[in-house]
Order: structure tokens, then C-alpha cells, then sequence
């Protein structure tokens, strides 16, 4: 079982060799020139006594590589893609990936049970998403929208 521990835990962990066990923490990594700060994920393998410890920009990383999983650097597979297919077939792959989503939800409206589509198709339209934030370099933007979406959510469904 994989643990997450406040960050000064870790320090513990590393210089007392235990408990044994996997571990991870959030953390901050500050640049040389300490004018930018990136959060990162602190991983410790202290399984056999021995504390390895690793840094990772995600903390799917982290668990992965505590659960030494092959992890799958998925943003140069989307760059693959679009570079492989072209901006026009992977737009069209949106339409046709949201269209199959939507059929799937019509057929729950109509009473049928299909939750294995659903989740089908709405990994597929994550997939195809990912990938037009990368052609359309709207990363940060989409995050930012989505905070400010979330909020005003929050907030209206106070008012109710």
C-alpha cells in the first residue's frame, strides 16, 4: 500500500530508514533564480530499508513509479497523433468521438443500461480534448477557465 505523508515525513523516512513501506509527499521546487516554484511529488521506496527517493512532476508519476508501472508519456503520444493524422482529421476525430459520446448518453435517456460505452466514449473524448489543447497551445487557459467554471458553479449552487 502506497502512503501519502506530510513532506517533512519524508525527510524522516530517508534518515531513519523507516518505516518501511511506499511514501509520497507534495512539495515545492524553487528555481535557482527563486523567482519560479513548480509543485512536485516527492516518491519513497523504503520497502527493504534502503529509501529511494525520487522527484516527479505528477503525482501519477509518482504512484507509478512506486508501483514500478510502466507509465505512458501520454502528451508525446497526443503530438504523435496529431503530427501523424494532421490537425484537420484529428478535429474531425473530435466531432466523431463527442457524437459517439452522445449517442451512448441518448440510449441511457431511452433506458438502456451501457455503462461500459460511456466510459468508453468519454475516454476517447478525453483523449481527443488532450490532444486539441496541445494543437491549439490552450493548456493553461483551458485550467484557468476551468477554475473560474467550477467557482461560479460553486457559488450557484450556494444560492440554491
Amino acid at each position: 500500500m502506497i502512503k501519502k505523508v506530510r513532506l517533512k515525513h519524508i525527510s524522516e523516512i530517508i534518515d531513519n530508514r523507516e518505516p518501511i513501506g511506499l511514501f509520497y509527499a507534495v512539495g515545492i521546487k524553487i528555481d535557482s533564480t527563486k523567482t519560479n516554484c513548480t509543485m512536485c511529488y516527492v516518491g519513497v521506496d523504503n520497502s527493504t530499508g534502503d529509501a529511494w527517493a525520487e522527484d516527479f512532476r505528477t503525482e501519477e508519476e509518482c504512484i507509478a513509479w512506486l508501483k514500478q508501472e510502466r507509465l505512458i508519456n501520454k502528451i508525446e503520444v497526443y503530438k504523435k497523433a496529431l503530427v501523424t493524422w494532421g490537425q484537420e482529421a484529428q478535429i474531425t476525430m473530435v466531432f466523431e468521438e463527442m457524437a459517439e459520446l452522445q449517442k451512448e448518453l441518448c440510449k441511457v435517456l431511452r433506458g438502456e443500461k451501457v455503462t461500459g460505452n460511456i466510459a468508453e466514449e468519454i475516454a476517447d473524448v478525453e483523449i481527443m480534448l488532450e490532444q486539441m489543447k496541445l494543437l491549439f497551445e490552450i493548456e493553461g487557459l483551458v485550467r484557468d477557465n476551468k477554475i473560474y467554471k467550477l467557482e461560479r458553479l460553486a457559488e450557484r449552487l450556494e444560492d440554491q
